[in-house]
C-alpha cells in the first residue's frame, strides 16, 4: 500500500526537479533531498530539502476526511555578488513556479498546472522566510511554506484524490 502523504511528496519532488536553467528558471539544482537532517555542504549547493510536518484531518460535510499537509521547501545556494534578498527572491520564485508546472511541460514559459496536476484539491502558497549563513562558505536560502489539501474516504490512508 502506498501512503497518501508519500505519494503527494513524490509529486512535489517531481516538480522541484524541474528547476534548471535549461527550463528557464533563475537557478539550477545540484541536489534535492526529502527530510534531510544534516546541513548541506558548500559543494552540494544549490540544493533543496523538503518535508512535511504531519497531516491534519477533519470530517467534511460530505462525510469524507478533509486533509491538509503542511509542506516546507528549503532552498540554499552560495551567495553571489547580488544582494542576498534578490537571490532569495529568485529561489522562492523558482520553487513556486516549479510546484505549478507539469512534469510534461516543465519550462517556466509553459502554462501552469495547478494542484499537482489536479491530483489534490489545492496547493496553497503560505509565504516564505529568508535565510543567510556566513563564515568560510557563505550561503543564503529561503524557506517556502505551502499547505496541500485533499479529501479521501474516512480512514483511507492510501488515497489522495480530490
Amino acid at each position: 500500500m502506498t501512503v497518501a502523504v508519500i505519494s503527494v511528496l513524490d509529486l512535489v519532488e517531481a516538480r522541484l526537479k524541474l528547476i534548471t536553467t535549461t527550463n528557464g528558471y533563475n537557478t539550477g539544482l545540484k541536489s534535492i533531498k526529502r527530510a534531510k537532517l544534516t546541513p548541506f555542504k558548500g559543494h552540494d549547493l544549490p540544493a533543496i530539502n523538503y518535508w512535511s510536518t504531519g497531516i491534519e484531518n477533519v470530517i467534511d460535510e460530505y462525510g469524507k476526511d478533509a486533509r491538509s499537509i503542511p509542506l516546507f521547501v528549503e532552498y540554499h545556494t552560495t551567495t553571489r555578488d547580488d544582494a542576498f534578498l534578490d537571490t532569495v527572491s529568485e529561489l522562492a520564485a523558482d520553487i513556486v513556479t516549479a510546484i505549478n508546472r507539469a512534469t510534461t511541460k516543465p519550462k517556466v514559459a509553459d502554462g501552469p498546472s495547478y494542484n499537482l496536476g489536479d491530483k489534490v484539491s489545492d496547493v496553497i502558497f503560505e509565504g516564505y522566510d529568508h535565510e543567510i549563513g556566513e563564515g568560510q562558505t557563505p550561503w543564503c536560502g529561503v524557506l517556502v511554506r505551502f499547505r496541500i489539501v485533499f479529501s479521501t474516504d474516512i480512514f483511507d490512508m492510501a488515497s489522495y484524490a480530490q
